[in-house]
This record gives C-alpha cells, structure tokens and sequence, in this order.
C-alpha cells in the first residue's frame, strides 16, 4: 500500500555524537539528512558504527550531543536482527 504523506525531511541527524553507556563515543560529528523515498546501505568493518547509527536515527540510542529531527508524521518501523530477544517472553511474535 502507498505511504501517507509525510514531511519532505523524514530524519535529520545535526551534529549527533553518540555511543553506549559511559563508553567511547562511536559516532561523532554526524550530519545526514535522509528525504521521503530514500533508501539508505550501510556498509562497514565490524565495530565500525553502524548499528549505532541505525539505533540512532530510530530514536534507540539518545544523542551525547547535537540533534536529531523527526519530520512531521513521519513515523519510525525497526526490525531487530536479534528479534528472538526483542520480543516479549510472554507473548508470541504474532501477538506482539
């Protein structure tokens, strides 16, 4: 089915400095600006970053510093590659 209309800036991550815990930063200085109907490939070495940017971009992960930017109605679907964890004990995927 087609997409409602949605701002023409989906996610704009400004500035973003991002990591986990009290650790590292892993992302730092971030600008991107992803429009209704991109697609984005992330492509990189092992630790590079990129489920970091991901969790980032979904909301997961606050930024340490600089902002990100929903558009208007634009709404956000995660699908977890370690979804078996993601789910609830007490329900099955169908329920959940």
């Amino acid at each position: 089915p087609e997409a409602p209309p949605s701002s023409p800036e989906a996610i704009v991550l400004r500035g973003i400095r991002a990591g986990y815990g009290d650790g590292p930063d892993i992302l730092s200085d971030v600008e991107l600006v992803l429009e209704r109907g991109m697609r984005l490939f992330v492509l990189g070495r092992n630790g590079g970053g990129k489920s970091t940017l991901l969790h980032t971009l979904s909301g997961g992960i606050v930024p340490r510093a600089g902002s990100r930017k929903l558009g208007k109605d634009v709404r956000i679907g995660v699908f977890s590659q370690d979804l078996a964890q993601a789910l609830p004990k007490e329900a099955t995927g169908v329920e959940h």
